[in-house]
């Protein structure tokens, strides 16, 4: 017999999914290491705070530094102000991390997450992922840009926002997936 009858309705995702959709800043972090960076941690307004998708803004080199701290503050003008984001400094990446988390966190904006196809344990899996530009909008007060509703929003998605595993990889993932009897984990 088929029927909806004690079905539940399932809502939408509580995960960021490529395409545009308005988020919540939930914390910045500094990492300090070899490859230092920037942790931003994003989630939907009606997620919890376990629901998050991070991003890293890797500023080791001097190009990723210029470049990541451009993508920083083009994110951090649409929720303050130009002036309130220069004022931040610091000598150690853990605690501009920290300054920027007091000031960032809990932050509502709109972003455009592209979408990036990448390899993890013989498997092509896909990971939303922020462009190098033209990617937020504002959607309260308080920040340089003003806000946009949604029904104005001028971010969209398309194919061009897809990054793909090249035909090369995946070719090897399907020739390495080949297995014998004696590879078996068990």
């Amino acid at each position: 017999m088929f029927g909806t009858k004690g079905v539940e309705e399932k809502g939408s995702s509580k995960w960021i999914r490529p395409g545009v959709q308005e988020v919540v800043i939930e914390s910045v972090q500094g990492i300090d290491g070899e490859k230092s960076y920037l942790e931003f941690k994003f989630r939907l307004p009606e997620s919890g705070p376990e629901d998050v998708n991070s991003q890293r803004l890797y500023i080791h080199t001097e190009k990723s530094f210029r470049l990541n701290m451009s993508r920083l503050k083009y994110i951090a003008k649409h929720v303050v102000s130009q002036e309130e984001i220069d004022a931040l400094e610091s000598d150690s990446i853990i605690e501009y991390g920290e300054k920027l988390d007091s000031m960032l966190s809990g932050k509502k904006l709109r972003m455009k997450f592209g979408l990036e196809e990448y390899i993890r344990n013989g498997e092509v899996k896909e990971r939303a992922v922020l462009p190098l530009n033209n990617f937020c909008e504002a959607v309260m007060p308080g920040g340089d840009y003003p806000p946009v509703d949604a029904k104005d929003t001028k971010l969209t998605f398309d194919e061009s926002d897809i990054k793909r595993v090249s035909l090369a990889e995946k070719a090897a993932l399907s020739d390495s997936s080949e297995s014998n009897e004696d590879d078996l984990p068990f």
